[in-house]
């Protein structure tokens, strides 16, 4: 947890130099996406913008699960070579505890690394 929470106060004092008090650039982000969802209608690039919100959706669910984050807390501990195997690590433990989101969660990483998901039983 301490290694996270040095690389978020570095990012955090980093970031100061970019600040945005009036919070207008989470407003733009949100009217370009929807602006973009709009347009993609036009030029069939739809499906993709709209699984790219939902994974991002999915993602900034499963960081608030504490389970989630002392697994990621972890992983910063071992190889990059294991990522596939730190991944299958994230999906037991969301079976254990029996939690849908944190299994999709991995699988959607495990997709997105080109890699299949262990069916489901």
């Amino acid at each position: 947890m301490d290694r996270i929470a040095r690389v978020a106060e570095n990012i955090k004092t980093g970031a100061q130099v970019y600040a945005n008090p009036p919070g207008t650039a989470n407003r733009i982000a949100a009217l370009t996406y929807g602006g973009a969802l709009v347009s993609s209608l036009f030029t069939g690039g739809t499906g993709g913008l709209i699984s790219a919100g939902a994974g991002l959706n999915l993602l900034a669910r499963g960081l608030t699960k504490p389970w989630v984050v002392r697994w990621l807390a972890d992983s910063t501990k071992v190889p990059v070579g294991s990522a596939a195997a730190q991944l299958h690590t994230l999906r037991s433990i969301g079976q254990m505890n029996g939690d849908e989101e944190t299994v999709e969660l991995a699988d959607e990483l495990l997709r997105a690394q080109g890699r299949t998901p262990v069916p489901r039983q």
